[in-house]
Order: structure tokens, then sequence, then C-alpha cells
């Protein structure tokens, strides 16, 4: 693993990196059926300097591309494949909830929030990111209208623990609960991972189902001869969030099974490509080679969790 240390968070940060996601999210909003991203919501919550993207659709995408290779389309499937997750949990349950730390900027529980009043929406993030989101959302007559069953908590995990948070919240251990970790994973130190995984898996008694995405451990300790890595990583540099904690693909059952969870799917670039990108048996978009998604389940029978 990479030896550099996360940037101590102060309460009040704001996370650049949110903003370029809501940026690249709103770019593909208008786009065909294969690359229309479903977060029609993005547009709303990006910032400066980050919203002069957004004036010229084509030219920002072109040059996006040449800049971060791949990376627009990563934001495309990552969205698919978290929206998929959180439909799919809360049709399953008639009464659930839905915890989605790091939201950020994220629009998930607004578009989702009033089709399924059965799922308790709870977001987790810093709370200079909330101060700027819910301002948007204040002032936004149509999004203050769709701010239902979402509770927005605060938290700086240097000064408080997951597990002390979601109690002082009153956020159910009995609810069978689903958490969305989207774009998070790979900007914390492995021990932070680590404890965030096995305190979900200590607080919830029912079925507790985590999806997450990360980097490639070989990209993190740094090979950047992989498709997209090179650009990326000095993208990040220069706003100040490297990638600090990765797993390799083969690696992640292993990881997890350490954790008390079992995998039910994990997603390579390779298979993201195919499952989002493959038509007339060609692939249309290239995704930068170093990310995967896993769904992983708690394993309700693992004894011993360290």
């Amino acid at each position: 693993m990479s030896k550099a240390a996360a940037p101590k968070r102060q309460e009040s940060d704001f996370i650049q990196s949110a903003s370029v996601t809501a940026m690249m999210r709103a770019l593909l909003a208008e786009e065909d059926d294969l690359t229309k991203n479903p977060d029609y919501l993005a547009k709303y919550f990006v910032s400066e300097p980050w919203r002069q993207y957004l004036a010229q659709p084509a030219q920002s995408k072109s040059a996006l591309q040449k800049r971060v290779p791949g990376g627009i389309y990563y934001h495309l499937v990552r969205t698919k494949k978290m929206d998929n997750a959180f439909v799919s949990w809360a049709k399953k349950y008639n009464e659930c909830q839905i915890v989605i730390l790091g939201a950020g900027l994220d629009s998930r529980g607004l578009r989702f929030a009033q089709d399924y009043p059965n799922a308790k929406i709870y977001e987790y993030d810093l709370k200079g990111m909330f101060d700027y989101k819910i301002d948007i959302i204040n002032s936004n007559e149509s999004l203050a209208k769709l701010n239902g069953n979402i509770d927005y908590v605060p938290i700086n995990f240097h000064e408080e623990t997951l597990i002390d948070s979601m109690t002082t919240n009153q956020i159910a251990q009995s609810k069978n609960t689903l958490v969305i970790w989207e774009g998070v994973s790979y900007f914390l130190e492995e021990q932070v991972v680590k404890s965030t995984l096995l305190d979900l898996h200590k607080f919830f008694k029912s079925k507790l189902r985590v999806i997450f995405d990360y980097a490639y451990r070989d990209y993190v300790d740094g090979d950047l001869s992989y498709y997209g890595a090179q650009a990326l990583a000095h993208e990040l540099e220069q706003i100040g969030e490297p990638h600090i904690f990765g797993v390799n693909p083969d690696e992640v059952q292993d990881f997890l099974d350490e954790l008390g969870y079992v995998v039910n799917n994990n997603s390579t670039w390779v298979s993201l490509e195919r499952e989002f990108f493959l038509k007339n048996d060609q692939i249309q978009h290239k995704l930068p080679a170093f990310h995967g998604i896993v769904d992983c389940d708690k394993n309700r029978y693992r004894g011993k969790v360290i």
C-alpha cells in the first residue's frame, strides 16, 4: 500500500473531487441511452471553478477525455451501478434504510426519496459539504420539494466514530440496510477503510449489504502503466487529493473475508465495460483500467472478525 497519509479534514472543509464528480455526471446527463448519466440533478451542485465546463458540454467532454482518459465514463458506470443497488434494495424490502457514506454532492437521495418512501435515507459527510449542499437545495424550489425522508448527518472521523454517530442519530440496528460508499475508499488510509467496514459489521444486526468502489493496489503503489492512470494521478496531485488506498481485484475476497463479508459481485474495469458499453460486439468506450466496484454482504455465519 501507499505510505501517503490522508489529509486531516476539518468539519468545514469542501472537497473539490466531489464537485468534479458532479460536473462529470452533469456533462453526460443529456446524452443518449448508452452514455446518459442518470443524475439529472448533478448540474445544480457543481461549484466553481468546475461550473464553467457546463457552458460548452461538447468541448468540455472532449477536453476532459484528453485530460483524464476514461474518467467521465467511469463516473457514469459508477453512478449506474450504485443507483441499481439503491433501487433493487428499496424494491426488495417493505421497510429498509440506505446509508450513503461520503455522500458529497450526490443527488441519489433526492432522485429516489419520492419513489421509495419505504427506504429511510441517511447521508454522511463533513459539515462543510452539507452546508454547501443544503443551501443549494433550500434555494431551489424544485429541489426542496424532493428533499424528503433524508437525514443529513455531519461527521468528522477525526473526532467521532461511525458507531457513536449512528447510535446518536438513532439509526436502526435491526432494519435491513444498504450502505453505498462511492468514490471514497481510495482517499482513505487502509486502517480507516477496515475500521469503517468493521464498524458497519458490528453495528447492524439484520441484513447488511455494502457496495463500494476501489482503486487497484498496484496503481496506488506507483504503477501508472494502466490506461488513464498517469493523467488521473497528476490531476489528483494538483488538487491535493491523491489516491492512497488500494486492493487488487484478486485480493478483494480475502480482504473482505477477513472483515466478515462475502462478495456477491466484484466488477473490474473489463466487466464494467462489457456491462455498460458493449454494443454490436464492440466496446464503445474505454474505462480507466485501475478501478473496480464490489458488492458484498455481511457474513452472518462468520464467528470471528478482526
